[in-house]
């Protein structure tokens, strides 16, 4: 109810949305492939798409057609293995920061990189952070702000470890082995 709710208010956010969110697209630009996001257990262990020149070809051609392409945590594996972050630097799950780098891109710590239409996001809590960032170029940043409120996104966590570069070894271990 509060997706459709900012859609009718932010139409302009919500281009294709509708067919996306209905869990296939039938737009004959995007085709009638699925769109899926890539996560849970597995996704680390060789997800089909990587490989899949079929799927890498058609998001190459939707990204010729989007206003913004982004990404959210691995899924920067799959705009780079599609080439669109080659040469650039890109933000991904810090897990994943050497396979990033083996299809073209150079990986960042910074939890939103925005190259022109390009933008990609760290782990899932800097996916909201680019929305917000997303919001306001697209709408502006009043409207990103409000969106922050509507949401109550103002992130104070328990503990100072979100960040490789804040975790202790013991921490970044355990992460580990969570994945």
């Amino acid at each position: 109810m509060t997706l459709i709710r900012l859609i009718r208010a932010m139409p302009q956010l919500a281009v294709r949305a509708s067919r996306v969110l209905a869990g296939r697209c039938s737009d004959p630009v995007l085709g009638r492939r699925r769109l899926r996001r890539p996560a849970g257990p597995g996704w680390r262990r060789g997800p089909a798409a990587l490989g899949d020149r079929g799927f890498l070809g058609w998001l190459g051609r939707v990204h010729a057609t989007t206003r913004f392409t982004t990404s959210v945590c691995t899924g920067s594996l799959l705009l780079a293995a599609a080439g669109l972050l080659d040469g650039l630097t890109a933000a991904t799950h810090w897990g994943a920061a050497g396979e990033i780098e083996g299809y073209g891109a150079t990986y960042t710590p910074e939890r939103v990189v925005r190259h022109g239409r390009i933008i990609t996001s760290a782990g899932v809590s800097s996916g909201i952070d680019m929305a917000l960032r997303l919001a306001a170029l697209l709408a502006d940043e009043t409207t990103a702000q409000a969106i922050q409120l509507y949401t109550e996104y103002d992130p104070q966590p328990p503990f100072d470890s979100g960040s490789i570069a804040k975790a202790s070894p013991e921490v970044q271990q355990r992460a580990r082995a969570l994945g």
